[in-house]
């Protein structure tokens, strides 16, 4: 998302890419992380990539601790269809 802006995402959907790889070689407990930054020249940016077990999976890990992580997407997932079901 940051390089190329909303409209092309390839980092998002790399990282699905790559998440569903390791799920499917087997390989649980992939998390796909977004983070955010601001900076003098080129403003908002936001950018996806995938951890594993603390480690960057796919991605330059030097580039990825330059953003602040949203939170983890699965349980900010998760806590919404609780919240939306709860009611059922």
């Amino acid at each position: 998302v940051a390089r190329f802006g909303f409209g092309r995402p390839l980092c998002l959907v790399r990282s699905i890419a790559i998440q569903d790889l390791l799920a499917r070689a087997g390989i649980r407990g992939a998390l796909l992380r977004v983070g955010v930054r601001v900076t003098p020249s080129h403003g908002f940016e936001a950018h996806a990539w995938v951890e594993l077990h603390g480690c960057v999976v796919g991605d330059d890990p030097e580039y990825v601790a330059s953003f602040d992580p949203i939170s983890d997407l699965e349980q900010i997932a998760e806590t919404s269809w609780a919240s939306t079901t709860a009611g059922a």
